[in-house]
């Protein structure tokens, strides 16, 4: 179970990396089958990183470097240009997991259920993944300046679902 566990967590990060970075960057319309394979070789890179990663810190650096390489090749983009973009989602995917944990231990999960099998490590995985998306848009909406009012009230449906 534990395989499908991370295989869906792999998924949603894949999904919020395209989110943020696609809303950050103006976008490209010519998709091309590359682009899709880069999508696709970071999707396997990071679920290989959770399964094979011996320590947190090699894990922590090789998801940073894997992170700033998908921006620069996927966007396109200078080598300088990917480094604050990559910094700002790594950052909110950090704050986002030391928050759920926080909370779950401070509601009577031990560490082991939500770095194990189970209830523990899904509702863990689903909650970080909601908080990280939170966390995104408000970075997007504090970052965008086009707009006159106040987005981050948007966000009242997503902390809802926390």
């Amino acid at each position: 179970m534990n395989l499908w566990i991370e295989a869906f967590t792999v998924l949603a990060e894949v999904f919020l990396a395209l989110y943020f970075f696609s809303s950050f960057f103006t976008k490209n319309s010519d998709r091309s089958f590359l682009q899709y394979t880069l999508i696709a070789f970071y999707g396997i890179v990071i679920f290989l990183l959770s399964w094979f990663a011996p320590v947190s810190t090699v894990h922590t650096f090789l998801t940073i470097v894997s992170t700033y390489l998908f921006v620069k090749f996927y966007f396109r983009k200078p080598w300088l240009d990917s480094i604050y973009p990559t910094f700002l989602y790594l950052v909110s995917a950090i704050l986002a997991d030391v928050l759920c944990g926080a909370l779950l231990q401070i509601t009577g999960f031990s560490p082991g259920e939500i770095l194990g099998d189970g209830p523990g490590r899904i509702m863990y995985n689903t909650m970080t993944k909601l908080l990280h998306l939170l966390c995104l848009y408000i970075i997007l909406s504090l970052t965008n300046l086009r707009y006159d009012r106040v987005i981050i009230l948007h966000t009242v449906p997503l902390c809802a679902c926390l």
